[in-house]
Parts: C-alpha cells; sequence; structure tokens
C-alpha cells in the first residue's frame, strides 16, 4: 500500500469531522427526545432507560434536564 497523499488526508480529515458532527447531532437529538417523552408522561423513567440500552433509569430525569437545555437552545 503506497503512503496516503494529501489529498486524501484531507478528505479523511472532513470526512471524520462530518462524521463526529453528525454522532454529536445524534446525540443531542436523544436527549431532546427523552425530554420530550418524559415531559409528554408518554414514556417512564424505565421505559426509556430500556429503550437506550446500557442506562440506569436513576439517570433519565439528569438527561432530560440536558435536552430541555438543548431544545431551549434550539429555539433561539
Amino acid at each position: 500500500m503506497s503512503a496516503p497523499t494529501r489529498q486524501q488526508k484531507r478528505l479523511a480529515m472532513a470526512r471524520l469531522g462530518r462524521l463526529n458532527d453528525a454522532a454529536e447531532q445524534a446525540a443531542d437529538d436523544v436527549l431532546v427526545a427523552i425530554h420530550q417523552a418524559l415531559e409528554a408522561g408518554i414514556l417512564p423513567q424505565a421505559a426509556i432507560a430500556a429503550a437506550i440500552g446500557g442506562v440506569s433509569p436513576s439517570t433519565i430525569r439528569g438527561k432530560a434536564a440536558r435536552g430541555a437545555k438543548i431544545l431551549e437552545e434550539r429555539k433561539q
């Protein structure tokens, strides 16, 4: 395999940057969805924790609070 060119490196860095931005956006979207589901009373904390997987139900309120802040920032 030959050494990568500058263009290949730039393209790889740009792709990684876009993927990272998309991952951060998705994580924020999950927090907003948690807030909305909890606020509307659609799902209990345990159901939300089960849907996310690997999360304790006791941490859902904190995630919902962060989701509320994100939602408020998006409205501005």
